[in-house]
């Protein structure tokens, strides 16, 4: 508690407040500890941050490894086991909703749930000190909750010996509230444990469950008494047999706005020292480029391996848009790397200090502290609990750090001791990027001292990045015009900060990898930040259905890139401002609606839309070059339309045998594929294959219970399919509006042109009968605007508001 109102009081105490990253410099005298200073409003606050460091508890060398044998949830979430009730008052959730804890919300999951299970299946979100009108802490953990009388049953299990038990029993309401775990084998049941559920509160190793299990066949039951309980993280472990050499840790250490020359300069071993050493011990990655040039546009797609398009364009905007509904994204195969881990048996899990992660339940467990001012100190105070907590199981970790960011606070201490006080003009905001960046450096310190503590250093991968980069007075010399009160307007440039011009030092970002095996070595390829996703499903041999936009890196064992691969590639970017697209030495920036631009130090406005840079100096507009530009125009909206989620192919498969599925187009191509609205049973998807044409896609299938959707340009090309069960059985296969039996066993169905198969604009239902195995429908992506074709995209901005994607 002292701690906590010592760095409070240092939060009061703070220099510069918050600042916009693009505002235009001026000299500001502000108060600190040590008397008044001059600042600049850019250069960020400025607070007391003590250096964090990790604190090494205790060591335990006696801990052996686990694996995880069951995800309970997902077996909860696919309807299976046993759901019993013995109360008769009728009472459901919406009913007791008000009782919830104080600072405690759910939400519901964004993929399909069985349907007696949708509205117990949910992601709790608590903030642990609500009391704290500084804290901006965010809690999170998914899992299914249970009223006072309620039980359920697993279905029977067959547990290995020294199995384990581990979950968060969470009290939700403020009744004292217990949670029975029982095992009932055969005809006999025992209780194993009866334990308080507690108040949420932060990540710690003492408040999960963690129970011993007997050996043998039976049903887990879990039964709540007295209060409404949700059970958290519900998994099963079992002795690692240690077949598996994957690494049993996989973390992605991501530090915001770290520009990409930061690790390359000869002053990296002083302001960022541990990450400097961690550079040597693995792949540098030269020229890695992000998807985004600010943070909305460039975590999503770089989590999903998936061009922001195709994630959601909404995302790119400069005011914070009416984002497509999350279950709308999850429609069309956007899953998170860690959703994909789960589903390969690591348990994925969040910490650091950036809420915009806490919009998606993309982990088990998420435990951000949001401060600016402490945010990193905190996330560093945390290790330890995460360690004792997780140390031994298989775990995909993403640790955020919002420093080196402009807004994120800058300790006084190593303002001190990098000189900065003593510059003046903008070099004074440098030096305080420096501070910032050793700052991040000391949570990356911390980790690798509780990675080393622990003895999980020489079983981790480890992937550094940053989301996007920084410009410091050395980018694109642009000022934007915001308007004021009144008829006033203040133009800010976009040569601070980042986010506006996505030029070369906004995109620009680290790319580190580093683990067993891996050696030093200097790759000057570019690359992409959708790369990560690719790279970690091969590594770890995680189960891939949607299409990548990214390629597998350069790699051990993997064939030396020719010289015109990285020249031929696209490497396309979206700001608040712009969009960019990189090729070879060329650089596309296309500039957005809604931003009156001039160039610094003049008053007019631009008078183009679009330039061409090469090898950093503009060579033309589309005003002064047409010629040039309107080629480059072209092929960058022909990019971005066949990225767009449109309406698609859905196919519901359920209790199919091994089967095989092909979609075969006539003209135009296939432009995505993958899982709808599903994240569980994705390894049930054993193979995806499109051939070059883009024509024909191959889908394997043993076991998968979900939907895939199939994506076309045009939207409504002809499309044949033909499904094929290995076995040789005939499955019932339902289409059209009429929900007519169709056979596709050995046959092309076209529901285009054959008049009996025409296909609904929307999910059919269910007929009585036979379970359906194969059901096909069409499906929208947006808001149901009009149909628009290629000649709409003169005005690409209007095409897209056309389409719905801009509001």
């Amino acid at each position: 508690m002292l701690r906590r109102l010592l760095l409070d009081l240092g939060l009061l105490l703070s220099v510069g407040g918050w600042s916009a990253c693009a505002q235009v410099p001026s000299t500001a005298t502000a108060a600190h500890s040590d008397g008044p200073a001059p600042w600049l409003a850019t250069c960020g606050p400025v607070s007391d941050v003590p250096r964090p460091l990790f604190e090494a508890p205790p060591s335990d060398p006696s801990w052996r490894p686990l694996r995880r044998t069951h995800d309970l949830l997902e077996i909860y979430s696919r309807g299976e086991g046993e759901y019993r009730s013995r109360r008769t008052d009728g009472r459901d959730f919406r009913l007791w909703a008000y009782k919830l804890q104080e600072g405690v919300t759910m939400r519901p999951l964004p993929w399909h749930v069985a349907k007696d299970r949708e509205d117990n299946t949910r992601s709790f979100h608590w903030n642990p000190n609500p009391e704290d009108p500084l804290a901006i802490a965010n809690e999170t953990t998914l899992g299914f909750l249970l009223l006072d009388g309620d039980a359920w049953c697993t279905p029977e299990l067959t547990l290995e010996p020294q199995a384990r038990l581990r979950l968060d029993p969470l009290q939700l309401e403020r009744a004292p509230t217990k949670l029975h775990i029982d095992w009932e084998s055969g005809e006999e049941s025992s209780r194993l444990a009866s334990v308080a559920a507690g108040k949420p509160t932060t990540l710690t190793a003492d408040s999960q469950l963690d129970l011993p299990l007997p050996a043998g066949e039976g049903r887990l039951c879990l039964e709540v008494e007295g209060g409404v309980a949700a059970v958290g993280e519900p998994r099963l472990l079992a002795p690692d047999p240690g077949d598996d050499q994957r690494p049993r840790w996989v973390i992605l250490l991501m530090l915001d706005a770290l520009r990409g020359d930061a690790l390359q300069k000869e002053s990296a071993q002083t302001t960022s020292p541990a990450l400097y050493a961690l550079s040597q011990k693995g792949y540098r990655y030269q020229n890695a480029v992000s998807n985004g040039c600010h943070t909305r546009a460039s975590v999503w797609p770089l989590m999903m391996g998936r061009d922001l398009m195709r994630v959601d364009p909404l995302m790119r905007r400069e005011s914070f848009p009416i984002q497509s509904p999350i279950t709308r994204l999850y429609s069309r195969g956007n899953l998170f790397i860690t959703q994909l881990a789960e589903n390969a048996g690591y348990h994925s899990v969040f910490v650091g200090n950036n809420e915009y992660f806490a919009m998606i339940p993309a982990f088990s467990r998420f435990s951000s502290q949001g401060k600016l001012a402490f945010g990193t100190y905190d996330s560093v105070y945390r290790i330890p609990a995460l360690m004792e907590r997780y140390r031994d199981e298989r775990v995909f970790l993403l640790y955020y750090i919002s420093n080196p960011h402009s807004r994120a606070a800058t300790p006084m201490r190593l303002v001190k001791e990098f000189g900065c006080e003593a510059l003046d003009g903008f070099e004074q905001c440098r030096c305080a990027y420096d501070a910032r960046l050793r700052h991040a450096d000391e949570s990356v310190e911390a980790l690798q001292r509780a990675l080393d503590h622990y003895g999980l250093t020489e079983q981790s991968l480890q992937i550094v990045t940053s989301d996007h980069g920084e410009v410091l007075e050395d980018g694109i010399p642009m000022e934007k015009a915001t308007p004021g009160q009144g008829d006033t307007v203040t133009w800010s440039p976009l040569d601070y900060g980042h986010g506006g011009t996505c030029h070369w030092n906004e995109l620009h970002i680290p790319l580190l990898v580093s683990g067993p095996g891996i050696s030093p070595r200097d790759i000057d390829e570019r690359v992409s930040s959708l790369d990560i996703v690719p790279t970690l499903a091969d590594l770890l041999n995680l189960p891939v259905a949607s299409h990548m936009d990214g390629r597998r890196l350069p790699f051990l064992g993997s064939p030396e890139p020719g010289p015109r691969s990285s020249a031929e590639r696209r490497f396309v970017s979206y700001g608040f401002c712009s969009d960019s697209s990189l090729q070879g030495s060329k650089q596309l920036i296309w500039w957005t609606e809604g931003c009156p631009l001039r160039l610094r130090g003049t008053d007019d406005l631009i008078d183009h839309r679009s330039e061409l840079w090469m090898n950093d100096v503009r060579v033309a507009t589309d005003v002064s070059g047409p010629d040039l530009l309107g080629p480059e125009m072209a092929a960058h909206e022909d990019y971005i339309r066949s990225h767009l989620a449109g309406s698609s192919w859905i196919f519901d498969l359920a209790d199919l045998p091994p089967a095989r599925l092909r979609v075969n187009l006539d003209e135009g191509s296939i432009t995505d594929y993958g899982p709808s609205g599903a994240i569980y049973g994705i390894s049930g998807i054993q193979a995806v294959e499109l051939d070059a044409s883009g024509r024909a896609l191959v889908v394997e299938l043993d076991g998968y219970q979900g939907q895939f959707f199939v994506t076309t340009w045009p939207r409504e090309a002809r499309i044949r399919i033909e499904l094929e069960t290995l076995d040789g059985t005939k499955p019932l296969t339902l289409a059209g509006a009429m929900q007519l039996p169709i056979d596709l066993l050995d046959r092309w169905l076209d529901p285009n042109r054959d008049r009996a198969a025409l296909v609904s604009d929307s999910i059919p239902l269910r007929r009585g009968g036979p379970s359906v195995q194969l059901r096909v429908w069409r499906d929208s992506f947006g808001s149901g605007a009009p149909k628009i074709d290629a000649s709409s995209f003169s005005d690409f901005e209007r095409a897209l508001r056309n389409w719905g994607y801009i509001r």
